[in-house]
C-alpha cells in the first residue's frame, strides 16, 4: 500500500545517501557469538601464516553484511563468491541496486564481493557460463587474503516451508565444493584454517520468499526505530 511505498522511498533515500549507515544498522540487527574467543584464536593463526575460510550456511541476502561482522574485526580482506546475477538485473532491479551500494561497504569492512556465475545463473536464469571472476578467487591465497563462502549456494534455507519453517540446512548442490577450494589454496601453498559460522534469523531481515525487506526492518534501517537483535552469528571452533 502507500504506506508501503513511502518506506522504500525513504529507504532508497536512505541508501543512496548513507549506506554505511545502513550496513551498520543491518550488522547491529544481529548478535555475535564468540563463547570460545575463536576470534582471538583465528588472530592468533593469522599472525602465524595460516589462510582463514569462513564457511556458513545461507539463508538471505543479508548474511554477507553478518559475515562482515567478522571480518571487519580481523587485519585480513576476504574475498566472496556470490552470484553474478545478483551484481546485474537477472535478480530484480532492488536487488542490484542494493548490492551496488552495500558492496563497497563490505570492502570497507574487509569483506570483497566477488561476482561469478553460478549453477543457478546459467539454469534459472539464462546467464551464459564464463569465468566472471573466477581467476580472481583462484589467486585468493596469492594475494594474501583470506576466504568465505556459502557452500549451499542458495537462499532456500531460509524460505518459508509449507509447514509454517523455514527449510533450513540444504544440502550443497556440488557436495565437494568446500573441499576442493580449500585442497586447491592448500595446492597453491597456503596453510588453510576454517571457521564454520552458523547464521539464524538473517531471513527475518531480508525475506527470500520475496525478496524484500520487512516494514519493520525498514523502519529501523531508515533510521525511525531503534535497532534491536533479529538473528545471530555464532562462531564454532577452528578447524
Amino acid at each position: 500500500g502507500l504506506k508501503r511505498a513511502y518506506l522504500e522511498n525513504d529507504f532508497d533515500r536512505k541508501l543512496r545517501r548513507e549506506p554505511e549507515t545502513v550496513v551498520a544498522r543491518t550488522a547491529e540487527l544481529f548478535e555475535l557469538r564468540d563463547p570460545n574467543d575463536v576470534l582471538g584464536t583465528l588472530r592468533e593463526a593469522i599472525q602465524l601464516g595460516k589462510m582463514p575460510i569462513l564457511v556458513s550456511n545461507h539463508q538471505s541476502l543479508s548474511d554477507g553484511i553478518a559475515l562482515s561482522i567478522v571480518t571487519s574485526q580481523l587485519d585480513t580482506c576476504f574475498n566472496l563468491p556470490v552470484a553474478a546475477s545478483i551484481d546485474k538485473v537477472q535478480q530484480g532491479d532492488f536487488i542490484q541496486s542494493v548490492n551496488s551500494q552495500v558492496a563497497p561497504v563490505l570492502a570497507q569492512r574487509n569483506l570483497f564481493v566477488v561476482p561469478i556465475v553460478a549453477g543457478g545463473d546459467v539454469e534459472k536464469r539464462g546467464m551464459s557460463k564464463r569465468p566472471t571472476g573466477l581467476a580472481k578467487l583462484i589467486k585468493t591465497a596469492q594475494s594474501g587474503r583470506g576466504f568465505a563462502m556459502f557452500p549451499e549456494a542458495t537462499v532456500e534455507g531460509g524460505r518459508t516451508n509449507g509447514s509454517g519453517g523455514i527449510n533450513g540446512l540444504v544440502k550443497p548442490t556440488h557436495p565437494r565444493v568446500f573441499t576442493e577450494w580449500v585442497e586447491r589454496f592448500a595446492n597453491q601453498g597456503a596453510d588453510p584454517v576454517v571457521v564454520p559460522i552458523g547464521i539464524d534469523g538473517s531471513y527475518k531481515v531480508f525475506s527470500p520468499d520475496n525478496n524484500s525487506f520487512p516494514d519493520n526492518i525498514l523502519r529501523m534501517l531508515i533510521g525511525y526505530e531503534q535497532p534491536r537483535k533479529i538473528g545471530t552469528i555464532t562462531l564454532g571452533d577452528l578447524i
